[in-house]
């Protein structure tokens, strides 16, 4: 399975030929992927740049024979943009501020994909969640209907692939919020061609443990039970339980999962972080994402301690999230 759904996402994000944002081309790991992905020729990258890097930025092309791509020179666009962000952010922002925040090269980048310069950005492997994510929460934003973005990770081994959300975005969700991370996650597995099963996590298995902290969790499962969503789940259940057969039936008599769960929620951000780098550090599987869930337009952040290969295939999900050019998915 692991190698189907790796070609899966090549294939895929060949097809649409998209345009991906890369601001972070001084980091190697991220013109190693980019190197790879335009000798496959699954997308075109952009390089946002200012006039005084870029040669700097020309050097590292040639040096790596990467020939396929476009770059955005901050000064062609900065008057352009800065009148786009005071547009959207008009009642937000203080004198001059947006040509502060202009300077900072993920503003630029997100201002960049707002004007449909590109279809997608892959970034953060070099700076914090919060940089990259809260320029793409203030020009992005969230779908029609979303309340909050959220993120999840592909986690692939072998024959083994599932979906852990959320492990890099919202810290202390509330029972609704895990809903929607849950609904948003089944739409998100459903774009790659799986089959959801869910598994509300939590270190009690059916009210085991009659507590307030995993009381969440079955809030969480009681809402999901009452909107008849067209998805197996359950909950609040333990990691064993939603992963082995034998165990779910000794704890659950009558689950809804007619198989072991491939998505997995877990209550919150501690969890979450932790749960998912025990699996690709002890258990050797490779964590592609975060993958944000619920924007406009797909921003991904990476995480600072990726691999080429998670970049990589960062970059073709990206691709995919965003479809055929100027069509929001």
């Amino acid at each position: 399975m692991q190698e189907q759904i790796l070609k899966y996402f090549e294939k895929n994000a060949k097809e649409f030929q998209n345009t991906i944002i890369f601001d972070e081309w001084e980091d190697e790991r991220i013109i190693l992927a980019v190197k790879k992905l335009t000798q496959k020729k699954i997308l075109k990258p952009l390089f946002p740049v200012k006039s005084k890097d870029l040669e700097k930025l020309k050097i590292i092309l040639k040096r790596n024979k990467i020939k396929y791509y476009s770059i955005a020179i901050f000064e062609d666009f900065k008057d352009e943009l800065i009148k786009l962000l005071e547009e959207i952010r008009k009642d937000k922002l203080k004198e001059n501020e947006a040509k502060t925040l202009i300077e900072d090269i993920h503003y630029f980048s997100t201002l960049l994909l707002k004007s449909n310069y590109a279809q997608g950005i892959v970034s953060g492997s070099l700076s914090p969640t919060k940089d990259v994510i809260k320029p793409a929460l203030q020009i992005i934003k969230t779908k029609q209907g979303v309340q909050k973005a959220s993120s999840f990770f592909f986690m692939v081994k072998e024959k083994e692939t599932f979906l852990f959300a959320d492990c890099g975005f919202q810290i202390n969700p509330t029972p609704q919020d895990i809903v929607e991370i849950t609904k948003l996650s089944v739409e998100s597995c459903k774009k790659f061609n799986y089959y959801p099963r869910v598994a509300l996590l939590s270190f009690s298995t059916k009210k085991s443990s009659d507590d307030e902290i995993s009381q969440k969790t079955r809030d969480a499962y009681e809402l999901l039970l009452k909107e008849n969503v067209d998805f197996e789940f359950e909950g609040d259940i333990q990691f064993d339980a939603a992963l082995d057969k034998k165990t779910r039936e000794i704890k659950i008599k009558d689950t809804k999962l007619t198989n072991n769960a491939n998505i997995f929620i877990f209550p919150d951000l501690n969890s979450g972080n932790i749960g998912y780098k025990i699996a690709k550090i002890l258990g050797d599987y490779n964590a592609i994402g975060p993958i944000i869930q619920g924007l406009n337009q797909p921003v991904n952040d990476l995480s600072r301690g990726c691999s080429v290969d998670e970049i990589y295939y960062t970059a073709c999900i990206t691709s995919i999230i965003a479809g055929k050019k100027n069509e929001n998915n």
